[in-house]
């Protein structure tokens, strides 16, 4: 019946053009350029909205029969006139295949990342990146930074990059080695205490562009006790670092001090003066960089604890170390 219908209408076939068929998907433009893999049987959890650090770190675990595998991946891309930007989320489009697996249904996904060595955080790892303006002079490269929980037999995989319905980047890893411990992130920055004093209160100060609105923190129950400190990172700290500017990273809630009872206090606050303001936060985030030969990192900081104000030996704790100790006269 179709081939009568056309052959009538021959005026009316050739009036239409035929629809341009559209250019086929590529995988994603993706290579490794260099990749290291590290086998864990346990790891620490450094958020500190899930545990208190200093004192009862949360430790994941990948149970007797699995190993976590981090992965550090170097990754090349093969930029464009027409590729700008690439990104993947961990969730959907990045997966790890493993021998005798054939339905990506099966196929395991990352649930960890990390931003800063070696805290892992427990979202999933993504790729994304964008193409340097000066390109093609200037090529960026990217980083997967994913952790995936394996059997603890399996020596092997593929790593599958790409969105729903498109192609697929296919990547063999080599998940072999010996299952090691990552160093204590605290152990990685070397901390000393400048000053230890009983305060009555923090004189504060909250201002804008108009005005300055004053206030003051004084304890109703038990004692302020201040405490000044350098933080100085032994290293670069940034795990996907693509130049050769150096980074490190913590928060207000890393920092923990132990009075002589042997019991942590409670964090009132870290100080912060911005532009002739003083103010206390709880839940502040610093990074300090450093770049060249013969500089560092270092930065200092005051804090305020709240408890007995005790006289005695005091404990400094940076995330999960015992960084220092003072005595309160």
């Amino acid at each position: 019946m179709r081939s009568l219908i056309l052959a009538a209408l021959p005026a009316l076939s050739l009036s239409f053009a035929l629809p341009a068929q559209s250019q086929e998907a590529a995988p994603p433009p993706l290579s490794i350029k260099s990749s290291e893999i590290t086998r864990l049987d346990t790891l620490r959890n450094y958020s500190a909205d899930d545990s208190l650090v200093c004192c009862a770190v949360e430790v994941l675990e990948s149970g007797p029969d699995h190993d976590f595998v981090y992965m550090h991946i170097l990754l090349d891309v093969e930029w464009t006139e027409d590729i700008k930007r690439i990104s993947y989320y961990g969730g959907n489009d990045i997966k790890l295949k493993l021998p005798g697996q054939s339905d990506p249904e099966t196929f395991l996904k990352p649930w960890g990342s990390m931003d800063w060595f070696p805290e892992v955080r427990t979202s999933p790892a993504s790729i994304s990146e964008s193409r340097d303006r000066k390109w093609p002079d200037v090529d960026n490269d990217t980083y997967l930074e994913a952790v995936f929980t394996v059997p603890s037999d399996v020596t092997e995989g593929t790593l599958v990059i790409g969105k729903k319905d498109e192609p697929k980047l296919e990547l063999a890893v080599d998940l072999s080695g010996e299952v090691t411990e990552f160093p204590q992130a605290g152990s990685l920055w070397d901390i000393e205490i400048t000053g230890l004093s009983l305060v009555d209160e923090v004189v504060t100060n909250h201002g804008s562009r108009d005005q300055s609105v004053p206030g003051r923190v004084r304890p109703l129950i038990g004692k302020l006790v201040k405490v000044d400190m350098t933080l100085t990172p032994q290293r670069d700290l940034k795990a996907d670092r693509l130049n050769s500017n150096n980074a490190a990273a913590f928060t207000s809630k890393h920092v923990w001090l132990v009075g002589p009872e042997g019991l942590p206090m409670a964090l009132v606050g870290e100080e912060r003066e911005n532009g002739g303001n003083l103010t206390l936060s709880s839940s502040n985030s610093s990074t300090t960089n450093w770049q060249g030969e013969g500089t560092t990192g270092q930065i200092e900081r005051s804090y305020y604890f709240l408890g007995s104000g005790a006289p005695g030996e005091y404990q400094l704790y940076f995330k999960d170390v015992n960084v220092d100790s003072a005595t309160l006269e």
